[in-house]
C-alpha cells in the first residue's frame, strides 16, 4: 500500500512540473516592432563620445510577458553580411549591429510602448568595427534585417524569445557614420 502511495505522488510531482514547464514556456504573442527614429546621442563633454539609439515602438509591452522571470536579457540583433537568422545562434554573422535594453528606458505614451536601445556595429566577438568597414557594409543594402531577441531565466531555465523580423532603413543608419 505504501509502494502505491509513493508511486502516486511521484505521479502527482511529475504532472506538476510538466505543467509548470509548460506555463514557462508558451507561445509568447509576437508584436510587430516599427521603427520610430534612429538618433545620435552626443557626450556634452567629449563630441567623440557619441552614441546612436534606436527606438522600436509596438502595441504590446512585452517585457510584462515575462515578469516572473528571475532574469531577462533583451538585446537587438541585425546581421550585416548575412540575413541568417539562426534560433541558436544569433552571434555567427561576422559583423552586425546590437545592442541591449535598458529595462528603466522603455515608455508607454497612449496605447504604444517605446523601446530604445543603444546600438553599436560590432564584430563576432563584440568589438566595435569603425565607420569605413560600417559603410562598406550597409553600400549595397536599402535596409538591415533585425530580430528582437529576449532571453531569460525562470527557476533556473534558460529559454529564449525571438521576434518578427523588422527592417532598419540603410539611410537612417549611414547618416550618423559620415
Amino acid at each position: 500500500m505504501k509502494k502505491i502511495i509513493k508511486i502516486g505522488l511521484l505521479l502527482i510531482l511529475l504532472v506538476i512540473v510538466v505543467l509548470f514547464k509548460v506555463y514557462l514556456y508558451r507561445k509568447i504573442p509576437q508584436p510587430e516592432f516599427n521603427v520610430e527614429r534612429v538618433e545620435l546621442l552626443q557626450s556634452k563633454w567629449n563630441k567623440k563620445d557619441s552614441l546612436i539609439t534606436l527606438t522600436l515602438s509596438t502595441k504590446e509591452n512585452f517585457i510584462q510577458l515575462y515578469k516572473d522571470a528571475d532574469a531577462v536579457n533583451i538585446y537587438l540583433y541585425c546581421p550585416l553580411t548575412t540575413n541568417d537568422f539562426l534560433e541558436k545562434d544569433t552571434k555567427k554573422d561576422v559583423f552586425s549591429i546590437g545592442g541591449f535594453l535598458r529595462k528603466d528606458t522603455v515608455v508607454n505614451i497612449g496605447n504604444r510602448y517605446f523601446y530604445t536601445f543603444p546600438i553599436s556595429f560590432e564584430d563576432r566577438n563584440s568589438n566595435n568595427i569603425n565607420k569605413i568597414i560600417s559603410l562598406e557594409l550597409l553600400k549595397d543594402k536599402d535596409c538591415v534585417d533585425c530580430i528582437v531577441v529576449m532571453a531569460f531565466f525562470a527557476l533556473t531555465n534558460f529559454a529564449k524569445q525571438d521576434y518578427k523580423k523588422f527592417c532598419i532603413p540603410k539611410d537612417s543608419l549611414i547618416k550618423f557614420l559620415k
